[in-house]
């Protein structure tokens, strides 16, 4: 008995975390940040063994912050496809605005 009602307040308790956790903080948050400078050039990568028929490359991009403020590369790795519509990635890309660079998120299509 002790067992099930333990078992019950742990997924009432990661039930909550689903519901909470994505309106808290940073993580969750798009934060639009406008650049002056364009970015480099994309690196060219060479992809690692595909893990599975279900994965698909996201490639490498590059990032604008962190304490030096500056574009640090993010390299690319292969995501899973979470739901069956998800078949292509569109990469996110920087697109030129009257007020700088500005990042666009990759998506499934």
């Amino acid at each position: 008995m002790k067992r099930m009602i333990r078992m019950a307040i742990l997924v009432a308790a990661l039930g909550a975390m689903v519901v909470i956790l994505p309106g808290c903080g940073p993580l969750y948050v798009d934060e639009v940040v406008y650049v002056e400078d364009a970015p480099p050039p994309a690196r060219h990568e060479v992809r690692t063994v595909r893990p599975g028929p279900r994965h698909v490359w996201v490639p490498g991009r590059w990032r604008y912050g962190g304490r030096a403020k500056r574009y640090v590369w993010v390299p690319g790795l292969w995501r899973p496809i979470r739901h069956p519509h998800h078949k292509h990635w569109v990469p996110g890309h920087w697109r030129r605005s009257p007020r700088g660079h500005r990042w666009v998120r990759g998506r499934w299509r």
